[in-house]
């Protein structure tokens, strides 16, 4: 079964890429979205964390929905 994610360097590629964040930005994500702490976002992950509600709601989740959702090539796959 193969499951997707994006780790912190393909987060920070991606956010470079698209002039989204800072590293402060990406670091915050990775703290608050990676719940299992495994140095990558699950789509799990990220649902979940949208599902809950998190002040990361607003500039942040259009980030990391465009990412997750609109910006294929920065997946993972394992």
């Amino acid at each position: 079964m193969s499951s997707q994610y994006i780790t912190a360097d393909e987060l920070e590629a991606a956010f470079k890429e698209y002039n989204m964040g800072d590293d402060a930005t990406i670091k915050e994500i990775m703290f608050e979205v990676d719940r299992d702490k495994d140095g990558r976002i699950s789509y799990e992950e990220f649902c979940a964390t949208m599902k809950t509600g998190t002040h990361l709601r607003g500039t942040s989740y259009r980030n990391l929905s465009h990412i997750f959702i609109g910006g294929g090539k920065t997946f993972s796959q394992q």
